[in-house]
């Protein structure tokens, strides 16, 4: 049965107790709360045990809560470093992928044990739920102050920082002594939060399709990974011609964001970008597409794309919180703006901010900026923009997983991350666009063995 553990300030106690029991090394200690776990009711079975935990909505002032649904699959005996699985989204649940994580780090498990949880605002974790949110793919500036409104004060509680902070307090109840991180998608920047923010507790970082420091908000780092996609497909398919060339070409005619043609259709530079992450019949087809609609025949190009570009572009609603996508990505994102400012402030300063950024999304336009980042989507929120900058990453082993077909989160934007951890192994799998594991290629799972073996990986395969 899952079980709730005590509240925040008999645990605070506890393991001050705890902390005061002796001068064993705390990996030969029990904790007493990891022997409170139960046996699980949602499928899980062998070593596993659940529970939920409640921790402080509201640190900083010490108000409400949030009940944690948490699964730890825990080797009898003394508390161990355990590997931490992070979903994605922003607002997708991971309980329900235990199996998962489980399987891609079964290399590890023979000296770690493993934890994962619901995130706050998703799945079993108090999800959050503002309906007209969760019930369109995009959002008016209206539903986005509605849903602001209705969350109240709390909206700027759902960050991937105060993630970091949860997780913080379930590994030092459960007594684990440090942690390995493993993110998928947007659960790498709940990784690397964590990191930068309890460094003392991170042994190493297994990071899945990376998502950089600032989330990229305004998808320049996408922008830019077009023509090297573009080329690695056509020299798959020998097309014969250069597709930079001919994308370069296609942007060029564009009007306020729009390429139009003869025949009266048109695509938005937003369209040209969605197509590589959502892409319907594979992207081997799109230099084709690209290079017909540029020498007078737009019927394929124009039939391809998507017919609107949704806010959300990290899932459906049903198992993901669309409110927690909406919550988290405002409040983590960095924005050209201060936290202050109204709307139409903030609009300003966008519209500023993408003149002066605007060769940074080459071979695209500022435009794109507007059409696909998300500074229109966030600044009706009142909390966006309004926190300090993370501290650095620490020097811990780390490695880092591609798919160089990914535009999503491209091999780019894991190369900053990278840049800032000496001990970076980044590999890049050909052929393979985003989440590298979910395609279980098998020199991946045999990378991921390698790392805890503490052998080098190679940079691709």
């Amino acid at each position: 049965m899952r079980i709730r553990l005590p509240t925040h300030p008999f645990v605070a106690a506890a393991l001050a107790v705890l902390a005061l029991a002796g001068s064993a090394p705390a990996q030969a200690q029990v904790p007493r709360f990891l022997a409170a776990l139960a046996p699980c009711t949602n499928g899980l079975t062998g070593n596993w045990r659940c529970a939920t935990v409640r921790v402080y909505l509201d640190r900083a002032k010490q108000r409400g809560h949030v009940d944690l649904g948490l699964a730890f699959l825990h080797s009898p005996g003394p508390a161990r470093p355990a590997i931490v699985g992070l979903a994605g989204g922003p607002g997708l649940p991971a309980l329900s992928s235990a199996g998962f994580f489980a399987n891609k780090m079964a290399p590890g498990l023979a000296t770690h044990d493993l934890l994962v949880f619901d995130q706050r605002g998703t799945g079993v974790s108090d999800r959050l739920n503002c309906p007209e949110i969760e019930s369109n793919s995009s959002w008016t500036a209206q539903q986005v102050r509605a849903c602001a409104a209705q969350l109240g004060p709390d909206r700027g509680l759902y960050s991937s920082r105060q993630t970091a902070a949860d997780i913080e307090d379930v590994r030092r109840l459960l007594g684990i002594p440090v942690l390995t991180l493993f993110g998928i998608s947007y659960g790498t920047k709940t990784a690397t939060d964590y990191a930068r923010l309890y460094p003392s507790h991170v042994e190493a970082l297994i990071l899945d399709s990376v998502v950089s420091k600032d989330t990229d908000p305004f998808y320049r780092y996408s922008a830019r990974s077009i023509v090297r996609i573009l080329r690695d497909e056509c020299g798959a398919v020998k097309c014969g011609y250069d597709p930079a060339v001919d994308i370069q070409a296609l942007i060029r005619r564009q009007h306020h964001g729009y390429v139009g043609f003869a025949d009266g259709s048109s695509v938005s530079e937003a369209q040209l970008l969605d197509l590589f992450m959502n892409n319907k019949r594979g992207l081997p087809q799109i230099p084709g597409l690209i290079h017909r609609a540029l020498r007078g025949d737009p019927r394929g190009l124009v039939n391809d794309v998507s017919s609107y570009i949704p806010d959300l572009r990290a899932g459906t609603a049903g198992r993901q919180s669309r409110t927690l996508y909406l919550a988290t990505t405002c409040d983590d994102s960095v924005l050209p703006w201060s936290v202050h400012d109204l709307r139409a402030r903030r609009l300003a300063e966008t519209g500023a901010w993408l003149v002066g950024a605007g060769s940074t999304f080459a071979p695209f336009t500022a435009s794109l900026g507007w059409q696909y980042g998300v500074g229109s989507l966030c600044a009706p929120w009142p909390s966006a923009g309004g926190f300090p900058a993370l501290p650095a990453l620490p020097d811990v082993p780390a490695l880092l997983l591609e798919g160089a077909d990914d535009a999503l989160t491209p091999v780019e934007e894991a190369q900053s991350v990278a840049a800032e951890l000496p001990r970076a192994q980044l590999m890049v799998m050909a052929a393979t666009t985003h989440v590298v594991l979910e395609q279980d290629p098998q020199c991946i799972n045999t990378a991921v063995a390698r790392f805890f073996s503490g052998v080098p990986v190679g940079a691709s395969c």
